[in-house]
């Protein structure tokens, strides 16, 4: 059976992947990094990857689980999971992204490879999402779906996480250094992603989990009952979302390139407006045309094998 929540937090996760891709190629003119706007952006940003990533293992956890439950030979396992886990790894993979990873090392050198030696390297430890550490959110799903029965587990995990993300803001006023910054000198980084950045964004993926999740697990409604399902199309349709957001600000980028930066308003009015737009878009997708996606063509891939 298909969960609610995990739609509705799949839709979550990708909405802000394209809310932050967009800020970044329709930065608002006399915006700084230190900005509040720039800083709330950047949060949801940094949310956005390791709910995606985690879901993805939550996901895909749950397949595989019900799969060998249900006598699925070992072949016929990796015959499904193969076609997933090569178009996971073509949407982050160094050879798109890029990415040269250490914390001495710029966005640039983070998405380039020259020769396979680096391209590896990208892929394994030190590119944007590289293998390593961003692993831990695979392992972070599977953990959440084996718990998702035993609630005091889930809550004293979630209080620890807190605890963990309080101290990271004690630390950051006592060395008196940024708290989180997107790569630089600070406590969480997310190029390259810092210890203390996977115990905060995890223990926030945790919390959102646990929150929308509601009484589903237990037979009832997600948080919200029906004034969410809005983002469930979005949700079924997040890998297919994900690659087209990029074509598009492709175009964007392509279109802005020379031009002066649109003020604050404006860009935010774009922003908004190109994040927002693929919720109805995937319901009139689903309607009219659901087997066209990234996710059709992984399950008519799977059917013929």
């Amino acid at each position: 059976m298909r969960l609610k929540h995990i739609d509705r937090i799949r839709a979550i996760a990708v909405l802000f992947m394209v809310e932050v891709h967009t800020a970044a190629i329709v930065p608002p003119s006399g915006i700084t990094v230190g900005h509040p706007a720039a800083f709330v952006a950047a949060a949801f940003g940094g949310m956005a990857a390791p709910m995606f990533v985690t879901i993805s293992g939550w996901g895909m956890y749950s397949s595989s689980s019900r799969r060998l439950s249900e006598g699925h030979s070992t072949s016929q396992w990796a015959k499904w999971i193969a076609p997933r886990f090569a178009v996971l790894c073509v949407c982050a993979s160094p050879l798109i992204l890029g990415s040269n990873a250490g914390t001495e090392l710029g966005w640039f050198e983070r998405v380039d490879a020259r020769g396979p030696e680096e391209w590896l390297a990208r892929l394994l430890w030190n590119g944007t999402y590289p293998v390593f550490p961003w692993a831990f959110y695979i392992l972070l799903g599977t953990v959440l779906h084996d718990l998702r029965g035993d609630a005091k587990a889930r809550e004293r995990g979630v209080v620890l996480g807190v605890l963990a993300t309080s101290i990271t803001l004690v630390l950051s006023v006592v060395e008196g250094i940024d708290w989180a910054l997107t790569s630089g000198d600070a406590i969480l980084t997310f190029f390259p992603a810092s210890m203390p950045f996977l115990v905060v964004s995890g223990t926030m993926v945790a919390l959102s989990l646990w929150v929308l999740e509601g009484d589903e697990i237990s037979g009832g409604e997600p948080l919200m009952g029906g004034r969410m399902s809005f983002l469930e199309p979005a949700g079924r349709l997040s890998l297919t979302i994900y690659v087209s957001h990029f074509a598009v600000l492709g175009v964007v980028a392509a279109i802005m390139d020379g031009e002066p930066r649109l003020a604050l308003i404006p860009a935010f009015i774009v922003t908004i407006m190109h994040t927002v737009v693929w919720i109805p878009l995937a319901a009139l997708h689903e309607k009219k045309m659901p087997g066209i996606s990234i996710e059709g063509l992984l399950r008519r891939g799977q059917s013929g094998r």
